[in-house]
């Protein structure tokens, strides 16, 4: 994935999967995948919940796929829509998983997008896991043929997907709960593209409430 400034990547999982066209033809599509354990750089305030709390976790997410998705541009107008799909996903009975769909449409445009699925799921107060599965220039609206074989892919790997959350991690995760906060069932499209100028001030949150 792309370098997004005040955070770390540490790549752990990668693998491609191969889709190949009848009689030899060779490989016709290709979903990549992607995992990494993802660090903030700036380290949390004593009285930060971290990111086991779902507001926390949400508002960091926002502010993260901003700095990876929201700033690119093609001709002015941005290289991405998204999130077109925002979904709370149980990837253990204690840690929610969000699920996000990013449109890549700035050489194909706003019709004929390309698509990125990606997953986060925080680990620590102040490590989230990315997971990014990548259509690699499938255009999914156009080219059913590739696609939905490709998505019945990219599904069932995640719904395959669980966490396995010992007693320390558990123990984080209920210190950062807060009665009645919970993720957000849906999201509206962000504003992008990013002007540089509108996010001079990095340190201004992003109110991402629905």
């Amino acid at each position: 994935g792309p370098y997004v400034r005040g955070w770390s990547n540490s790549y752990f999982y990668a693998n491609n999967w191969y889709f190949l066209a009848p009689w030899f033809k060779g490989v016709e599509a290709t979903l990549a995948v992607k995992a990494a354990v993802v660090n903030s750089y700036e380290p949390a305030s004593s009285d930060s919940l971290g990111f086991f709390n779902p507001k926390v976790f949400e508002l960091v997410i926002g502010q993260y796929i901003d700095k990876q998705f929201g700033k690119a541009r093609h001709n002015g107008k941005p290289f991405c829509k998204g999130p077109m799909r925002w979904e709370v996903f149980p990837i253990s009975d204690t840690v929610n998983a969000l699920l996000l769909d990013i449109h890549v449409i700035g050489i194909t445009g706003v019709e004929n997008p390309l698509l990125v699925r990606a997953m986060y799921f925080p680990v620590s107060d102040s490590q989230f896991v990315e997971i990014t599965l990548d259509f690699c220039g499938t255009k999914i609206l156009l080219d059913p043929v590739r696609t939905i074989p490709m998505v019945e892919l990219c599904d069932s790997i995640i719904s395959s997907m669980r966490l396995h959350v010992g007693p320390k991690t558990r123990a984080a995760w209920e210190k950062a709960q807060r009665p009645g906060v919970k993720l957000s069932e849906s999201m509206g499209e962000f504003n992008w593209p990013i002007i540089e100028e509108d996010a001079s001030n990095e340190s201004a949150e992003r109110d991402i409430t629905p």
